[in-house]
């Protein structure tokens, strides 16, 4: 072959590659837009007819029905990143801070309820989504630098290991507490929530980085 004739089947290669990619794409804010308005137990003939496909086509992009929802929770899980990652910017202290990224993440879930619920559900079926966990690990990595910037400001070193403990009981605490929250609706409001929360995270934070006297 050419390396003309070559570079011809790399480029027809490459532009199939990416059509593919943007059809996928379109079917999981498809799948998305479905499982929002009907719920979590959203059907694949009514994502295929929301995209307008049949279920034939749609599975031509993925590997079944766990292939799809597999998509589906990598992409919530990255709106979730990508929402916290918003909120995190300002130079505000860090109260400021955690009230905005907690109320941005309890506002998230008001909008997609039954894709929270969806994505819950596919980690209890599979232990744990891959997606989701490499969404927590990301925020905790970002948990990890801003602390060790800290640290470092203050002349600090870390009394407890960053990663396994510090980062990973930060994420872990919102994760349960608005899980547990969520399932109880009306023991505890949204402020007190958030309040209560937000107590927790800085007195933690305090303790492995005290504020300068």
């Amino acid at each position: 072959m050419t390396s003309r004739a070559s570079a011809e089947t790399d480029g027809r290669t490459a532009r199939w590659a990416g059509h593919r990619d943007r059809r996928r794409a379109a079917f999981v804010e498809a799948a998305v837009a479905v499982i929002d308005e009907v719920g979590p137990g959203a059907s694949v003939e009514q994502i295929a007819a929301a995209a307008g496909v049949t279920r034939q086509v749609l599975y031509r992009q993925f590997d079944g029905r766990g292939d799809l929802d597999e998509a589906v929770v990598e992409h919530a899980a990255t709106l979730v990143y990508e929402r916290v990652m918003t909120d995190l910017d300002g130079d505000d202290d860090i109260v400021a801070v955690l009230r905005r990224v907690l109320d941005g993440y309890l506002d998230f879930i008001d909008e997609h309820r039954s894709l929270y619920w969806f994505t819950r559900s596919h980690e209890s079926e599979r232990a744990e989504s891959q997606a989701v966990d490499q969404v927590k690990d990301r925020l905790a990595q970002v948990a990890i630098a801003m602390a060790e910037e800290l640290l470092d400001q203050r002349g600090l070193t870390a009394p407890v290991p960053l990663d396994t403990v510090f980062a990973v009981g930060l994420i872990g605490m919102v994760d349960a507490s608005v899980s547990r929250w969520l399932v109880r609706p009306g023991t505890t409001s949204r402020a007190q929530l958030v309040d209560g929360l937000v107590l927790m995270l800085t007195g933690a934070i305090d303790a492995v980085i005290p504020p300068v006297a």
